[in-house]
């Protein structure tokens, strides 16, 4: 979605829609991250760590909060989504976290 996403808007819904491709293309790369990650939650609660999926969450959403806010106040609405995207860089440390877990260290 992110590498057609100017085709699939002209295709969808004309070329006046063409300012939204920069935020369709964050948020397919958002998600594709979070699609990536969202295993994390299965191993922590394998591994009887439910308190690590709460400590993730809260540190999504502290950072994705922070930094909607200040991006938001500079960039308007791509920096609303590239805050959205930057968020995820907390659940990326609690995902590598899991991995290590999986591998007993």
């Amino acid at each position: 979605l992110a590498v057609f996403s100017r085709e699939i808007v002209l295709f969808l819904w004309g070329e006046k829609w063409l300012n939204t491709v920069p935020l369709l293309t964050i948020a397919s790369i958002g998600a594709l991250l979070e699609c990536i990650m969202a295993p994390r939650v299965s191993v922590f609660l394998a591994y009887e760590r439910p308190d690590m999926n709460f400590k993730s969450n809260f540190v999504h959403v502290f950072l994705t909060v922070i930094l909607v806010f200040f991006l938001t106040k500079k960039y308007g609405l791509i920096g609303a989504a590239l805050g959205m995207l930057c968020g995820l860089i907390g659940p990326f440390f609690f995902f590598i976290i899991s991995i290590r877990m999986m591998h007993g260290k």
